[in-house]
């Protein structure tokens, strides 16, 4: 959700010399993101793992460059250390986590008393940005899928025994760590036979390292020619997530990464939300349809679920099998 920001501060200083400080996912995730347009950033300075000693080789290879601005994307207190220990002279971002001091211009984050309001995180960053004179009205996410993107996704297509013209549905489950956020996976076996048998579609579970086990078991379970697990394969890197989601016909998503990366990527996207709050992750590029649990007597009419995963149990599967067909009717008219 940063790529607006990191946009926006390239065109304000397009001469500038601008080095990104990430972690090598995150770089993976950017890579050729820009296409044919001008890189937003110059150089990269690669986060290793959070060590004490590593976190001081990146601000001393900071201060060997001698850095005149420091811009904070990130609301972490070693962050805001690191590009002090640096030397920049101009240090901006959010004061938060009680690192306002370390800072030579300091945003305020929007509190009523102690409590954070929403603001989209897109525009919570670009405020940033703003407050450098940058040009800021451009608010849509940017990636862009590589070559070798696009050949592990023919591989995988090849495994599973699909022509690279069937039109895919992606559904995505995961979650992080964060399993308040994940669907019940009976709803989700439910919504990929009726997308396959009802609707036509190949249906692809979407998944990384720590859900594969749960796709490949869903897959398994519904067993069914056109559904298919992505955890088929050995290697599950972004370079393949990115090119799934991007030629997917349709995504359906938790509140996680592939949701935001199928956004970034132009793609018709369907984002449940049963934990968390759709204010705080807004998007800005294809409308997304977000489905919410029921509210009012539809909703006491519905089993409550126990435990943290109640609210993303009251989503039901005719909910989300609406929300699709809205989702590609108004892509197909676009």
């Amino acid at each position: 959700m940063a790529t607006p920001t990191l946009r926006a501060i390239r065109r304000g200083f397009p001469r500038a010399q601008i080095t990104a400080v990430m972690r090598p996912v995150i770089a993976d995730l950017l890579d050729q993101a820009w296409g044919e347009a001008p890189a937003w950033y110059d150089e990269m300075v690669m986060v290793p793992k959070k060590t004490l000693r590593g976190r001081l080789a990146v601000a001393q290879q900071l201060r060997q460059q001698q850095i005149d601005v420091g811009v904070l994307l990130t609301n972490s207190l070693w962050s805001a250390a690191a590009v002090r220990i640096s030397g920049a002279p101009a240090r901006i971002g959010y004061a938060r986590d009680g690192r306002g001091w370390l800072l030579t211009s300091a945003l305020r984050p929007l509190k009523v008393g102690r409590v954070y309001q929403p603001v989209p995180h897109i525009d919570y960053l670009l405020a940033i940005a703003e407050h450098m004179g940058c040009p800021a009205s451009d608010r849509r996410m940017q990636l862009a899928v590589t070559d070798d993107g696009w050949t592990l996704r023919r591989r995988l297509l090849a495994r599973i025994g699909w022509d690279e013209s069937a039109a895919v549905a992606v559904i995505n489950n995961g979650a992080a760590t964060q399993p308040d956020r994940i669907w019940p996976e009976e709803r989700v076996r439910r919504l990929a036979l009726d997308l396959a048998e009802q609707r036509g579609l190949h249906v692809l579970l979407h998944c990384g390292p720590a859900d594969r086990e749960s796709a490949n078991r869903i897959a398994a379970q519904i067993h069914h020619p056109r559904v298919a697990s992505m955890g088929l394969v050995e290697e599950l890197p972004i370079a393949l997530s990115k090119a799934v989601l991007a030629s997917a016909r349709v995504v359906i998503s938790t509140d996680s990464g592939p949701r935001h990366i199928a956004a970034a990527l132009d793609r018709p996207v369907v984002a449940l939300f049963g934990a968390t709050g759709a204010e705080w992750t807004r998007t800005y590029n294809v409308p997304e349809q977000i489905v919410t649990p029921p509210s009012g007597d539809e909703a006491i009419a519905m089993p409550r679920a126990a435990g943290p995963r109640a609210g993303m149990a009251r989503i039901s599967v005719e909910q989300v099998l609406a929300a699709v067909d809205q989702a590609m009717a108004s892509a197909a008219a676009a």
